[in-house]
């Protein structure tokens, strides 16, 4: 029999996906009507911002003009002042509201090859409500259903966070000869607050009925000494499927090669990794993502991207294939240098045991999210 807080959870998230469903609807519905009214009325003129052709830049031109500008969003106006990256198919920006408060925000900003993982992150984040978890504060023309029509750009305001996890365990890495990767000296009370955090975040996308699906280093900010998620491009809807067909296998496997990074992917999502009759976890996938996760805190990098030097000097970047997540050659280190000195701090806090438990080759055989909380120093933090 359901017990009542599980059946008061599905209630609440069907009424959250209707809330959601209307907002965006009512958001789309105004959009088209006043993106159709007379040009010489300035009411009618760009109500959601600005457009990629708007400032005659089209689908491929350089956005970096957006600097100076004000977009508007679905809240009200931002001013844009800086840019703050790039990547493949978006554009991040330093930007404040445009009523001049003092607040900062990244606009996200993403042309017509990015709108479906805009609006995949727009849906994610709306719902997320984690110190843990980096949510969506406003968006703009990022359309509900796709229509073939080229919207332009589309935008995505998140609150602005200035640190890194990447660029903090650079802080603490020592040289090393090249061209070994150094290895970060981490402290482990910061390894296990921030392991701690990302963790309590995957809980919350999962009690929210998501899954990261990506966690990598790069994924990771860091705001006031929590660990914060960030990028929800990749996310999936939760589901379990107690046996996989041949056409479940391999549209599994495609989406996992065009939305997740090899050196974090586990087994059953590479090609002919689920067979026929097997069952699939999509929990379990940010399992073996929290195992990477633990391990980069400590080296600096995924397990599957490097190898160790024989000298136990450093690591060094190997090309990541399905053989090699396959192998578990991270675990077999029993040498000196820096790589033994950093194996013996995982042995004391017990987190090699952490993650041999999450970076089981069987889905079935890796332990559940929250049984992460019951092995070492991770559980002492708690």
């Amino acid at each position: 029999m359901m017990s009542v807080p599980r059946v008061l959870f599905q209630i609440w998230d069907i009424v959250s996906t209707t809330l959601i469903s209307i907002y965006v609807f009512l958001y789309d519905v105004y959009a088209n009507h006043f993106s159709s009214g007379p040009n010489n009325n300035p009411s009618y003129h760009q109500p959601h911002g600005p457009t990629a052709s708007s400032f005659g830049m089209g689908g491929n031109s350089d956005p970096k003009n957006l600097c100076g500008r004000t977009v508007r969003l679905t809240k009200g106006s931002v001013k844009v002042e800086s840019l703050l990256g790039e990547g493949g198919f978006a554009y991040v920006y330093l930007c404040r509201r445009g009523d001049g408060g003092e607040t900062k925000y990244a606009l996200k900003v993403s042309n017509m090859s990015g709108v479906e993982q805009a609006r995949k992150e727009r849906d994610v984040g709306m719902r997320m409500e984690s110190s843990n978890v980096c949510g969506v504060v406003d968006f703009g023309n990022i359309p509900d259903k796709d229509t073939g029509v080229d919207v332009g750009s589309c935008y995505l305001l998140f609150p602005y966070i200035t640190l890194s996890l990447r660029a903090h365990l650079n802080s603490y890495t020592k040289s090393a000869p090249s061209p070994l990767l150094p290895i970060p000296n981490l402290p482990p009370s910061e390894v296990t607050q921030y392991f701690s955090g990302i963790i309590a975040g995957i809980q919350h996308m999962h009690s929210r009925g998501f899954a990261h699906m990506d966690l990598k280093v790069d994924n990771v900010m860091i705001r006031d000494g929590n660990a914060v998620l960030v990028d929800m491009g990749s996310a999936s809807r939760t589901f379990t499927k107690p046996t996989v067909s041949r056409s479940d296998a391999a549209r599994l496997a495609d989406q996992a090669a065009s939305n997740t990074t090899v050196i974090i992917r586990p087994p059953e999502l590479f090609e002919g990794g689920l067979r026929q009759g097997d069952s699939f976890d999509v929990f379990k996938v940010d399992v073996w993502g929290l195992g990477c996760m633990l391990y980069a805190l400590n080296f600096g990098w995924s397990p599957f991207e490097v190898e160790y030097d024989r000298q136990g000097r450093g690591l060094r970047y190997v090309d990541c294939s399905q053989l090699r997540v396959l192998g578990d050659g991270w675990d077999k280190w029993r040498g000196g240098g820096e790589v033994g000195r950093r194996w013996e701090v995982m042995e004391r806090e017990g987190w090699r045991g952490v993650c041999r438990k999450c970076l089981r080759q069987e889905q079935k055989e890796r332990c559940p999210v929250g049984g992460i909380l019951e092995e070492g120093a991770v559980q002492n933090l708690i």
